[in-house]
């Protein structure tokens, strides 16, 4: 899991630890470079492509389908991107 650090998240990462739902090694916490939920996920999509460079699918939760999104995940690829409830989901072709 890699996710932006705020308040909410925080708290729910903290829940998930008490209750080890999540082991501490399975999680990557940034710093955000930008102040919006956009800004955050553009800031650690080429990170994460380092590190999982055969990812098919990223579930992205909080942050909004815009178009620098989806400009910038179209650098990796083709694919599908499918708003959801609460973000997106990209499953590259």
């Amino acid at each position: 899991m890699w996710l932006c650090d705020s308040a909410i998240n925080r708290h729910v990462v903290q829940r998930l630890w008490a209750g080890k739902t999540l082991p501490p090694d399975h999680l990557t916490i940034f710093v955000a470079t930008g102040a919006s939920r956009e800004e955050c996920f553009l800031s650690i999509l080429e990170t994460v492509d380092q590190h999982h460079p055969s990812w098919k699918q990223l579930l992205a939760i909080g942050a909004p389908v815009a178009s620098a999104i989806a400009s910038r995940l179209a650098e990796y690829g083709a694919g599908v991107l499918n708003e959801t409830a609460d973000g997106f989901i990209f499953d590259r072709s």
